[in-house]
């Protein structure tokens, strides 16, 4: 996947949700670095980020990123 420029290796795979009978893919960063970069890009962003992946682009809004983050959790260890 492409992130604001920045390619980033991702693993991928699928996932059935109990309260339905699709399947939807589930991604995330493969590499700590890529991680990083992401997690930073959210967090630093002013303006919406753009994602690309298999011949789609979309705009991923990141307003409340940083404070959903924090309350969540996300900088634990």
């Amino acid at each position: 996947m492409i992130f604001n420029g920045q390619a980033v290796k991702m693993l991928r795979w699928c996932q059935k949700f109990t309260d339905t009978e699709q399947y939807y893919f589930n991604l995330t960063p493969e590499t700590d670095r890529g991680d990083s970069y992401i997690i930073n890009l959210f967090k630093t962003a002013t303006s919406p980020i753009k994602i690309q992946y298999n011949n789609e682009t979309f705009y991923f809004p990141v307003t409340g990123f940083t404070k959903a983050w924090n309350s969540a959790g996300g900088n634990a260890i």
